[in-house]
């Protein structure tokens, strides 16, 4: 049985059409495989053992620290080369383009990984960076909705304090009863995310988070 499918493997691998990447976990992997599938690509995916994802990754990230933006933007590209999802490296992007004063690249990278937000915890930093966005860009508002929005998902300090600085600038609590709609209406996604109680997601239960 080993050897038969080593020997199926090989020919996978042996394949120049088989897709390989350096993904960063399982779930990752599987969100690949459905992107595809939903594609209607018939490709083999192979999930390589190499470092490639992780050291561009990091590469991306220390250049971000020293303040280097938009050779950091490149870098975290590079790896999205090696691993198409790369959840974490599109967050980073995200924040690369409001370095650069570019919001409408950060509001767009957010809106390019809707389909791989299925973590509860990735779509509240999906609706904080959003809310964020919106703060900068003065519609507070928007911002509002999406900060709420993001608690359905998780907890956060974070939102707490964007929440008292919108009041500090506007002068006024905004009020918003129903989140989901404001950012709807903005052309925003409301996000579809699981907490998972299984570190394996080949064999995991899940608790589907309710945004309404």
């Amino acid at each position: 049985m080993n050897e038969m499918m080593n020997e199926r493997f090989a020919r996978v691998m042996d394949d120049p059409k088989t897709e390989k990447y350096c993904f960063a976990d399982q779930i990752e992997f599987i969100l690949y495989a459905k992107h595809c599938k939903d594609e209607g690509k018939k490709n083999g995916i192979v999930w390589t053992a190499d470092s490639s994802y992780h050291d561009l990754y990091m590469k991306g990230f220390n250049l971000f620290e020293c303040g280097q933006y938009g050779k950091a933007l490149w870098a975290f590209q590079d790896a999205l080369k090696v691993n198409p999802v790369g959840i974490n490296a599109r967050f980073e992007i995200c924040e690369c383009y409001i370095k650069l004063g570019l919001l409408p690249g950060a509001r767009q990278t957010l809106l390019d990984m809707q389909e791989y937000l299925i973590e509860a915890t990735n779509a509240a930093r999906f609706y904080r960076r959003m809310g964020f966005i919106a703060t900068e860009q003065g519609d507070y508002r928007l911002a509002v909705a999406c900060f709420l929005l993001s608690l359905k998902y998780e907890k956060s300090d974070y939102v707490k304090s964007e929440l008292m600085y919108i009041t500090s600038v506007t002068g006024k609590i905004i009020k918003v009863s129903n989140p989901k709609a404001v950012v709807k209406a903005a052309g925003l996604p409301v996000l579809e995310a699981y907490n998972f109680t299984d570190n394996n997601p080949m064999a995991r239960r899940s608790v589907k988070v309710e945004s309404v």
